[in-house]
């Protein structure tokens, strides 16, 4: 005796996912898959239950969905008279995406499917981004990296990828968000610094009598001297007055080191101020002049950045006491 009705499969629906007009399962990424299974309609449905085979068109992890897609799930039980010689229903399982940026650790989601936390730098400036079936992260302007943290789960894959579950896009191993951007020094006060100093002419007298070779020997090896010493008393002035002395004048001689200088680093927080930061180098004679030098200003900022040297010029004007004094007169008539 051959049955000549086969049985009929119908698939039991989840009542919270499935469409009931298309029997389509509608989950998001960060559910479980829960098998509902079939109902067989047939006078020997326990026996056909029995021989029931359930198979996936792709693996199935054992906790969550973390990767968007479709997927189906195939109900057969054997029906050797019949062609063909199964009976089978199919369930439609759709994945659907979920913003990724909005899942928190330990809460709802993330605690079902950690690998879909944001693992975006947000402590470098990065910002999630939600993508298709996945989620990038932004580092902003100013910065480089692939703005994500370590992800201990991924894998390097040999050839410039990774492997593993839910790989986000533009992930590169965890570089972060790094501060490229170099601060800036500006100088304040004068530029050129011009100290007076003496000139060394030796002892002269009105008629200027008595000048010979050798008065004029005399004074170039006094000129020597004394130029020898302009470095020395630079370096101690810097150093007394931590560069406060370079941006000092007449009419504003009590200064502070912050007051000759100021340096300023631009990032995502905002501006920072690092004037309190700068160094001030050695003097350093330009061109090999004792009369001409150049002091070298230098910051760096957290991230390592290195600002542009900043010279501020130094001019050493040697004054003629008899020309001041002339001039001085000329000046009372």
């Amino acid at each position: 005796c051959v049955d000549e009705h086969p049985p009929v499969l119908e698939l039991r629906p989840d009542p919270a996912h499935t469409d009931p007009r298309t029997h389509v399962t509608h989950l998001s990424q960060g559910d479980k898959y829960v098998e509902f299974g079939v109902d067989v309609r047939d006078t020997n449905a326990e026996e056909y239950l029995r021989s029931l085979k359930i198979t996936y068109s792709r693996a199935l992890p054992q906790g969550c969905l973390s990767e968007m897609g479709e997927f189906y799930v195939n109900y057969t039980v054997a029906t050797p008279w019949t062609t063909p010689e199964f009976v089978r229903a199919t369930r439609t399982v759709v994945v659907e995406n979920v913003d990724e940026c909005g899942v928190r650790e330990g809460l709802g989601v993330g605690a079902n499917c950690p690998e879909l936390v944001a693992m975006c730098d947000v402590e470098s400036g990065a910002v999630c981004k939600d993508e298709i079936g996945t989620y990038s992260c932004l580092c902003p302007e100013g910065t480089e990296g692939d703005g994500f943290r370590l992800i201990p789960r991924l894998k390097p894959d040999g050839k410039g990828g990774f492997i593993g579950s839910m790989v986000p896009r533009g992930y590169k191993g965890g570089t972060g968000c790094r501060d490229t951007s170099r601060p800036v020094i500006e100088i304040l006060g004068p530029n050129p610094k011009v100290f007076q100093v003496a000139k060394v002419n030796g002892l002269k007298g009105v008629m200027r009598t008595g000048e010979d070779a050798d008065s004029h020997e005399r004074v170039k090896t006094l000129n020597a001297e004394h130029r020898s010493g302009y470095e020395r008393d630079l370096r101690s002035m810097i150093r007394a007055t931590s560069g406060a002395e370079l941006c000092a004048t007449t009419a504003k001689p009590n200064v502070r080191p912050t007051d000759c200088i100021r340096a300023t680093d631009r990032t995502y927080k905002g501006l920072v101020d690092l004037t309190g930061n700068v160094s001030v180098g050695e003097p350093i004679s330009k061109d090999g002049s004792p009369l001409h030098w150049r002091v070298p200003y230098n910051v760096v900022d957290e991230a390592g950045n290195k600002a542009k040297t900043v010279w501020r010029e130094v001019i050493i004007k040697e004054v003629d006491l008899n020309d001041f004094e002339q001039h001085a007169i000329k000046e009372a008539r």
